[in-house]
């Protein structure tokens, strides 16, 4: 008996140890087959940052401009042209080029409209002035133009018999403009001194006459004819020359409304008004140097010009620095030189200095900003 019972011990210990010998392969296997699952779903290790090449084509600014700000993210950078070439590591490409989105945008323009006015406080003194002035440009047209034929007023209603011409100019000193129709019309051209301006026009099959007078017209310059002899002057000289008893016609109804305010302010008699000078800057560029429409030599320098906000008609002009220089008894002066000045779109800001020529005098300039 106790040997059938040790019999079939020895049977059931070895179907079991071969049973389990049959089962640890499936075992392992599985075992195996999971191992790459799980390694699949571990995060990849950090590459190790390339240098790669890489070229883009700026729209607005020019490479040299942004080259020192571009050192700071590329390794190497290279320009032609328009094209900036670099060699940047590639973990910094994204952060380069949204500096490059910022930095190549189309700059505004900013166009300024500066009126010269020298205000007096002595009514004699103003009056001397103005007969002065009166007296040279009388000279002046006594001796270069013929007094037999009548002259065109300038506020005359003209009809326009010239023939046709087209015109196409862009930031073209008037005088050339001026002197090209004059040698098309075959007359002869003198400017008064304070002629100054630019032009950018484009006219298609327009007559001559016409041409002139809305070239003229966007300067604030008009003109006389007697004979061959064209005359381009300032449209406030020709206005005081027929009407002298008028003193300067204040064309412009904005800065005819902060004259009157300045004249309460100040209590000034008289004034004489120069301009207007078209100035025309970039934003964010550096100095600009501006010799005026004046007889009086002054130069306008204005620096770091930017454009605050982005509604039209509500932003605001910011310039870094406004400076007005000239000569004062034979010797170059700075009348004005201030930082930091701003002005709304198409609003006023005036700027002067006390005591130009005497104590009872004043220089001011009266300056608007139109952002293009």
């Amino acid at each position: 008996m106790n040997r059938k019972r040790l019999l079939l011990g020895m049977v059931l210990m070895s179907c079991f140890c071969l049973s389990w010998a049959n089962s640890a392969p499936s075992f392992s296997c599985q075992a195996d087959q999971e191992r790459p699952a799980k390694l699949e779903t571990q995060e990849p290790s950090s590459k190790t940052p390339q240098l790669v090449l890489k070229t883009y084509t700026l729209k607005h600014i020019k490479p040299e401009a942004i080259l020192d700000i571009a050192l700071l993210y590329v390794h190497e950078a290279k320009y032609f042209e328009n094209m900036l070439t670099v060699r940047i590591w590639d973990n910094q490409i994204s952060r380069f080029e949204e500096l490059l989105n910022k930095l190549d945008v189309e700059k505004k323009t900013i166009q300024f409209q500066v009126f010269a006015i020298v205000a007096s406080r002595d009514q004699g003194e103003g009056q001397k002035m103005k007969e002065t002035r009166e007296q040279a440009a009388a000279l002046a047209l006594t001796m270069s133009l013929p007094s037999s034929n009548p002259k065109t007023s300038p506020s005359e209603k003209v009809k326009y018999t010239g023939d046709p011409i087209t015109l196409k100019y862009k930031e073209t000193d008037l005088r050339d403009v001026v002197l090209g129709l004059a040698q098309f019309a075959r007359l002869n051209v003198i400017f008064d001194a304070d002629v100054r301006g630019i032009v950018t026009c484009n006219l298609q099959d327009v007559p001559w006459d016409q041409a002139l007078d809305i070239i003229l017209k966007q300067n604030n310059m008009g003109k006389t004819i007697e004979g061959k002899v064209l005359r381009i002057a300032p449209l406030r000289i020709l206005s005081r020359e027929q009407n002298p008893e008028k003193g300067d016609v204040i064309e412009n109804m904005d800065l005819k409304k902060v004259l009157d305010e300045l004249k309460t302010l100040w209590n000034f008699k008289t004034y004489e008004v120069d301009g207007p000078s078209f100035l025309s800057v970039h934003e964010d560029s550096g100095p600009n140097n501006f010799k005026l429409v004046t007889n009086r030599a002054l130069n306008l320098v204005v620096s770091n010009v930017k454009v605050l906000g982005d509604e039209a008609g509500k932003r605001t002009v910011s310039i870094g620095q406004l400076k007005l220089t000239g000569m004062a008894n034979f010797v170059d002066y700075v009348f004005i030189d201030t930082q930091g000045v701003t002005l709304k779109e198409r609003g006023y800001l005036v700027a002067g200095v006390s005591g130009y020529g005497s104590a009872s005098n004043a220089l001011i300039l009266v300056i608007s900003a139109e952002i293009k």
